[in-house]
């Protein structure tokens, strides 16, 4: 289904992406996982990020340590002064019956999640996937704070969020979905004539030039392409604005990347250089792929990757 095919997209998008490796945590947890590592089972998975003030971080990490620990999930989570960022998983066992919609652990973590008094709330984006595999999809618990939960090197500061409240318009995969159709998809005369008088259309991946590579957003017959601002790391991205801001300031601009924090503060980061007309694919890719699927199948999608 999407979701386990999302899955597969992804973790091949994380290989190419610049998130730091996963570290263990203790030889307990190390040995934990290798046991559980004799036969297939399926692995609920857990994507979740938001921005938001916190006061001290390793509070948090500890707090989220303790929970994590005791619903038994694997996985990697940031904290830093500016929110959270994490991916992690549980695998369903018997207790969880047959028709178990996702493992009891990964549900008490959501809600213990939900409830905090920082993270909590209706606003935390979280999405669920799921993969069957003998083997832990992560190999250890890695739970730390540091400087952002997204490094930009400090080249697009929270503030723009917090404070100036500058972040893009935020799309539905629909709404994104029907401007690409809207500038991409095939139009009759009167249509095209009428698209000539509106503002031209610049779709940025915000990703590196490796995932970049591995999958993007295009139109069949080159009616349209996604542009690759060529990156290695996200600090990079401020700068390739700064080279691009006159040519962008008229443009109706939509960004994305694999699950929507990278376009958080970088939609702010454009909108503060009087980049005005910005929008973001909210969710990401991946909740993209969950409603359209990809290029050339039944979804009708525009990602190719």
């Amino acid at each position: 289904g999407p979701a386990v095919d999302s899955w597969r997209w992804r973790r091949r998008a994380a290989m190419a992406s610049e998130e730091p490796p996963r570290v263990a945590t203790s030889a307990t947890t190390t040995a934990a996982t290798a046991a559980m590592a004799t036969e297939e089972r399926t692995w609920d998975i857990i994507l979740f990020y938001k921005f938001v003030a916190v006061a001290d971080p390793d509070a948090e990490v500890a707090w989220l340590r303790d929970v994590c620990a005791r619903h038994g999930l694997c996985g990697r989570v940031i904290v830093a002064t500016e929110g959270i960022n994490g991916n992690l998983a549980a695998a369903r066992d018997d207790t969880d019956g047959d028709g178990a919609a996702v493992a009891a652990g990964v549900r008490a973590f959501v809600d213990a999640l939900r409830a905090h008094a920082v993270f909590g709330g209706d606003d935390i984006d979280v999405k669920y996937d799921a993969h069957r595999a003998a083997a832990p999809v992560f190999g250890d618990l890695f739970i730390r704070s540091q400087a952002e939960i997204c490094s930009s090197g400090g080249t697009m500061p929270f503030e723009l969020l917090e404070q100036r409240r500058l972040g893009g318009a935020h799309l539905t995969p629909e709404q994104f979905h029907a401007v690409l159709e809207e500038y991409w998809g095939e139009r009759d005369a009167a249509a095209a004539a009428a698209s000539e008088q509106r503002k031209p259309l610049v779709v940025i991946d915000v990703r590196n030039r490796k995932e970049y590579q591995l999958g993007r957003f295009e139109a069949p017959d080159g009616r349209g392409v996604a542009l690759d601002p060529s990156t290695k790391t996200y600090s990079e991205f401020a700068a390739f604005v700064d080279r691009h801001v006159d040519e962008l300031k008229d443009k109706k601009v939509l960004m994305y990347c694999t699950g929507g924090i990278r376009c958080e503060k970088a939609s702010a980061y454009m909108r503060a250089r009087g980049i005005d007309d910005v929008s973001q694919l909210s969710g990401g890719i991946h909740r993209y792929l969950e409603c359209f699927g990809g290029g050339g199948g039944d979804g009708g999608g525009y990602f190719h990757g």
